[in-house]
């Protein structure tokens, strides 16, 4: 089997495995409204960049809006998502959740995302119900021409209201 076959056969396995956990999180049932204030590190494909973001969230759907930048490749620019959040196990200390959305880049961020569209997906843990620590990713997944996408890590102070 060749590399790029391999590669392609795990993608397809780690999106069916999303997927299957992001359907079994929709029976869960939400609390009340929150804000997270976040920063992240942009870790994987010459990303550099460093993000600030602000969420609004009823911990079922949210709005982001995310300042990033900070490289020498890729313009400073904004971000705005929306999108779906599933969580397990809200009532424990300990909680891991996925986000799934759309969002939109101000400045198309190439070579990164080769298009203003792409999605927003993260896989996370919620830790005491005050912090989130989370890997977003970003990309068109082929969609428009390929791109590798945009890899970071973020860690959210989660405001309750």
């Amino acid at each position: 089997m060749s590399e790029r076959a391999w590669y392609k056969k795990l993608t397809l396995w780690a999106v069916v495995v999303f997927a299957a956990l992001f359907i079994w999180g929709l029976a869960r049932v939400a609390n009340a409204g929150e804000v997270l204030l976040g920063v992240g590190k942009g870790v994987t494909n010459g990303n550099d960049w460093t993000g600030q973001m602000v969420m609004l969230s009823d911990r079922d759907w949210y709005a982001s809006i995310m300042r990033v930048g900070g490289d020498d490749i890729q313009p400073d620019t904004w971000r705005y998502a929306i999108g779906y959040r599933v969580d397990w196990r809200e009532d424990r200390k300990v909680s891991p959740f996925l986000r799934l959305g759309a969002a939109y880049w101000k400045d198309e961020p190439i070579p990164l995302i080769s298009d203003h569209w792409s999605y927003d997906m993260a896989a996370g843990i919620r830790f005491w119900r005050v912090v989130d620590l989370e890997w977003g990713h970003n990309s068109t997944a082929g969609r428009t021409d390929f791109n590798k996408g945009n890899d970071m890590p973020f860690v959210n102070v989660v405001l309750p209201f």
